[in-house]
């Protein structure tokens, strides 16, 4: 059966920042359902819509640019999955694009390498902040502890800058089995994450050639 791929960019808003990506996918089934989606499912006992979120957003993030692929058993115009989707989805999820994808194109996991965060931080000691980043950054490791288990920071974070607008971007790894996380860079910097709400800007794809 012919079917058809749409990689769909979206954005999660503070009404969603707390829901896990689990949550996140069941949102997206009853989105693409209440929209009238023509969806592919898998085959078997417990039939499955075939949607793909890629790089899963830590929890108390935002974000403008995550990216889910969807694959239907009719082909629809762009324009009118994007209104139908808009019109039937929650608060706080928002639909930025849609574009069709080729069949045997790699899944979002195998493509995605990177992400880019930007974080509004606390007016505090602009030097003392410059400081810490260049430490971070002329670090050889970077030595914490997730689950209970130790692992190096350090070749997680590809880019750090503090902007003259006080806040920091942050280029992290976000591949299988390498995934920075914006709560530990900041604790590197010696900031409370917990008032803090990274944005997701943009997800970074390998050429899938």
């Amino acid at each position: 059966m012919t079917s058809y791929r749409y990689r769909i960019t979206f954005g999660k808003g503070r009404e969603l920042r707390f829901t896990g990506h689990l949550d996140l996918h069941r949102a997206w089934e009853r989105t693409l359902r209440r929209a009238r989606i023509p969806l592919a499912y898998s085959e078997g006992y417990n039939p499955r819509p075939k949607i793909n979120i890629g790089a899963a957003l830590p929890l108390g993030c935002t974000s403008e640019a995550d990216l889910i692929d969807i694959q239907l058993i009719q082909e629809v115009e762009t324009a009118e999955l994007t209104e139908r989707l808009a019109a039937a989805a929650p608060p706080g999820l928002t639909i930025s694009a849609i574009a069709p994808i080729a069949e045997g194109s790699p899944k979002l996991q195998k493509l995605i390498t990177s992400s880019e965060y930007v974080i509004p931080i606390p007016d505090e000691n602009q030097k003392q902040i410059q400081a810490r980043i260049r430490a971070q950054l002329a670090a050889d490791k970077l030595p914490r502890v997730r689950r209970g288990k130790e692992y190096d920071l350090r070749p997680l974070i590809e880019d750090m800058i503090l902007l003259d607008s006080l806040e920091l971007r942050l280029r992290l790894a976000a591949r299988s089995g390498a995934t920075g996380r914006p709560d530990e860079v900041l604790l590197a910097l010696e900031l409370d994450p917990i008032p803090l709400v990274p944005h997701r800007v943009l997800l970074i794809l390998r050429d899938s050639d």
